[in-house]
């Protein structure tokens, strides 16, 4: 019953019994509360997990290490690095041997928060207790080093232990952000030497480096290699190479490597389309990279804000060539489109133009325009113009039958504050207070 309630995150159910257990006498082994805890970490309650923890005492239950790493788990979760440390002293405490998973969580605990020298003290720590320390014990550490611009004492630790691809991985990505490709080649001679193969993320990260310096020769020759040693590429790869081809000006190999792409099957994310859309707006091409927009919606991979703020910016470059554009060859833009279209006018300051477009649309019906839509426009008019004028296209908006979200009222908010410096004329916060919820 416990499990159910915690799938469903029903705390107070979970609750309730628990106590129901306790007023009956039935006692509770280990495996119930690594239940409940991991119930309330799903659910974002890493205090109250460590507050059950302290109280299993009652129920009849000794900590063990099994639980006291779940309930450090639930802590790194939420990043509650000061009692995490308190878990650790405890554990210390009550004699309990920690085993890899638990130095695991801790260093990650550690390089989360930037203290990789505590982290390699802790690694150190690991060994001389006699916990062997694995191939995650050392990617964690040596990762983190590499994020914090530590690479050559990363390289200098990773010469001391055992080698593992992951910690290869992590120097190479560490070296490919300082555009070392020396160094990054050399760890490729020396994964030859100790037998070890590289993986796809290894190529990829090299790949996606000599493609961003517009190295796409040698990125190529990396490829073969992959291939040679008989390692698929994922789209990742593929993603990299056609950003290398529109850095260094071949718009049409990249554009034949998307083709060959789905040709074979492959099904591009959300990532990979926007890699696209991104080098057809470098070229100027708005109408195709709105035409991939699509596309994407419609294979189910839903545009994010990378998406959108990249064919923004496209189309504030067309400048007034947006509209003609995107209705060549007589095709209808659909809602996603036009709301983007309408968006980038606002973002220029062309905000009566946006009117003019919101207003066609209105005539059209067929769902146009939306609740995103209005957003846009009254977001721009706000900014551009005043919240009077918004106001007006607010009351439209709603006698159009189109209820305004909390992204209407928030964009109504913010212009008032932005424009008037305090919540301005009240009959505009009387309207707002009275049909919206500002957040």
């Amino acid at each position: 019953m416990i499990k159910r309630l915690g799938y469903e995150r029903d705390i107070d159910g979970i609750q309730y019994l628990l106590q129901l257990m306790k007023l009956e006498g039935i006692s509770c082994n280990e495996d119930l509360f690594v239940i409940v805890i991991n119930a309330y970490r799903r659910a974002g309650l890493a205090e109250q997990a460590l507050k059950t923890f302290y109280r299993i005492g009652e129920f009849g239950c000794k900590p063990s290490v099994k639980i006291y790493n779940h309930v450090l788990d639930a802590l790194l979760s939420e990043n509650k690095f000061q009692m995490i440390n308190g878990i650790y002293n405890n554990m210390k405490r009550d004699g309990i041997e920690l085993n890899v998973y638990t130095y695991n969580m801790l260093l990650k605990a550690l390089c989360k928060n930037n203290r990789v020298d505590a982290a390699r003290k802790l690694l150190a720590e690991m060994s001389y207790k006699g916990c062997i320390p694995d191939a995650v014990s050392y990617t964690t550490v040596v990762s983190s080093m590499c994020r914090l611009g530590k690479v050559e004492e990363a390289r200098e630790l990773s010469m001391r232990i055992k080698s593992f691809v992951p910690v290869y991985n992590a120097l190479i990505n560490g070296f490919c952000r300082e555009h070392k490709m020396e160094e990054v080649f050399e760890l490729f001679n020396e994964m030859a030497v100790e037998g070890i193969d590289p993986d796809v993320i290894t190529y990829s990260t090299v790949i996606n480096t000599l493609s961003e310096t517009g190295n796409v020769e040698l990125a190529l020759a990396v490829l073969a290699k992959m291939f040679l040693r008989g390692c698929s590429p994922n789209f990742h790869t593929f993603t990299s190479l056609m950003k290398g081809y529109f850095i260094g000006g071949r718009l049409c190999e990249a554009l034949d490597l998307w083709n060959r792409m789905i040709q074979e099957g492959s099904e591009p994310n959300t990532v990979a389309y926007n890699t696209l859309i991104h080098g057809l707006c470098s070229y100027g091409k708005m109408v195709e990279a709105v035409s991939v927009s699509q596309k994407m919606e419609r294979n189910g991979v839903f545009p994010n804000e990378t998406t959108y703020s990249t064919l923004i910016d496209g189309f504030a470059k067309a400048g007034d060539l947006i509209a003609g554009k995107l209705l060549v060859g007589g095709t209808e833009p659909d809602s996603i489109t036009y709301n983007t279209v309408i968006y980038a006018y606002c973002k220029q300051g062309e905000v009566k133009t946006a009117i003019q477009l919101v207003d066609r649309l209105s005539n059209k019906g067929e769902g146009y325009p939306d609740v995103f839509t209005y957003t846009s426009l009254l977001w721009g008019v706000c900014n551009w113009i005043g919240v009077d004028e918004a106001v007006v296209h607010l009351d439209k908006m709603i006698n159009e039958g189109i209820c305004p979200n909390r992204a209407t009222w928030n964009a109504l908010v913010r212009g008032l504050f932005s424009k008037l410096g305090h919540l301005g004329p009240i009959h505009i916060v009387d309207n707002i207070l009275a049909n919206g919820k500002v957040t």
